[in-house]
Order: structure tokens, then C-alpha cells, then sequence
């Protein structure tokens, strides 16, 4: 298997050529801006678990540089100071296990201010290039999204098969979804759970998780 800093050299590449092609680096170069592309948070470890978000943020007050080096193990300090990071560690600890010891990345590599500045084009371009490549080469046990939202974004473009987990809260449901990502070569089974930022009780989230996890034990 190739090995982890080679793929990173190697996945850059692809991803600086499609993001070459990007919509949205038309967009940043119109603004004046440079939002670029980052590959991932942490160390890119094959058959560990995985923490996936949907895109990474762009801030217009930064001057973002594409990633050109793989994180290395002290990234963590960093990565766990990440407010929805934080405000899941308890969680994470109980259920997904060791962050500092996974893989931690978003599905578009491409930065973006917000969802709306992205088109159809970027995200089959950042698929293609970054997020099938590399799913096939960590082939996580679990990926674990926090936000359940990025699931309907994905929908599109990436060939899911879920089934929907509720609980109740304050007369309303509470959902998560549970399935697997279907890659070329493997079925890559997913939790995606409510956005820490979600305002929901404590009570709630903890059922939620139990009864995602409990329901991914059988799936």
C-alpha cells in the first residue's frame, strides 16, 4: 500500500488540478480573495476511523494558502480546540473512540465562505479528485459525520444508502441517519448525527447517539 505521505503528495496534485478547474477558484480570483483547498486536519491514517464534515470554511479577513504538507500528530492540539470538536468530546470518547488516533477531513477540499458559493461543478470536480480516492485508499471502519444535513448535500453526488434513526424531544423528532458511502471498491459504513451547534438538550443528544450507535451495531 502506498504510504500515507505519498498519497498526500499524491492527492494534492489531483486536487490542485481540479481546483484549477473550480468554479469557485473563479469566484475567489473575481473577489480578490485566496480561500484555496485544504486535504486534511490530522494524519492520514488507512483502516482508522474517520471524522468527516462537509466543506472547510474560508475566512475573507485570511489569506488561506492551499495545503501543501500532511498534518503531523500535533495537529491535534489544535484540532480538538475546534468549538464543535469540544462540545463532542464527551461523546466522541464514548462512542467513536480516539480522535487523535483518526482521520479527520470534509468531503470538498475546496474552501468556501459558505454552502451557496459552491456549485454542482466544484462538487463533482472535489469528489472526483479527493473524496472517492480517498475513501478507497483509508477505507475507514466508520465515518462519523456531525451533521445531518451534509447527508442531503452529498445525496447528489456520492451514492449513499441510509436508513433514518429518530428520537423525542419536546414533541419533536431527532434524527440521525445510518448506512454506508458505496465507493468503486468497498461499502465505507457512516453515522451522521445532529451538528453539535443544533440546539438540543443533553438528554436528547445522548439518545440520539445511543440510538444511532445501537442501531449501526446491526445495520
Amino acid at each position: 500500500m502506498e504510504n500515507p505521505e505519498a498519497f498526500f503528495a499524491r492527492i494534492r496534485r489531483e486536487v490542485s488540478i481540479a481546483f484549477e478547474q473550480s468554479d469557485i477558484r473563479k469566484r475567489q480570483t473575481d473577489l480578490g480573495e485566496s480561500w484555496n483547498y485544504s486535504i486534511c486536519g490530522l494524519p492520514l491514517r488507512p483502516r482508522k476511523p474517520l471524522l468527516l464534515g462537509l466543506k472547510w470554511g474560508a475566512d475573507s479577513a485570511i489569506r488561506h494558502a492551499p495545503q501543501d504538507t500532511m498534518p503531523t500528530s500535533s495537529a491535534y492540539s489544535s484540532v480538538v480546540r475546534y468549538p464543535f470538536i469540544d462540545r463532542s468530546l464527551p461523546y466522541l470518547a464514548r462512542y467513536f473512540g480516539s480522535l487523535e488516533q483518526s482521520n479527520y477531513l470534509n468531503v470538498l477540499p475546496f474552501r468556501a465562505p459558505d454552502l451557496s458559493y459552491l456549485t454542482p461543478r466544484d462538487w463533482d470536480l472535489g469528489i472526483g479528485a479527493f473524496f472517492a480516492p480517498v475513501m478507497e485508499y483509508l477505507r475507514p471502519p466508520l465515518t462519523l459525520i456531525l451533521g445531518t444535513t451534509a447527508v442531503n448535500q452529498m445525496a447528489p453526488h456520492v451514492r449513499l444508502e441510509y436508513s433514518t434513526v429518530s428520537v423525542t424531544s419536546n414533541a419533536k423528532n431527532v434524527n440521525a441517519h445510518v448506512g454506508v458511502i458505496v465507493g468503486s471498491g468497498a461499502r465505507h459504513p457512516f453515522i451522521a448525527l445532529p451538528h453539535p451547534n443544533n440546539r438540543l438538550t443533553g438528554d436528547a443528544r445522548s439518545r440520539i447517539w445511543a440510538a444511532a450507535f445501537e442501531a449501526a451495531s446491526t445495520h
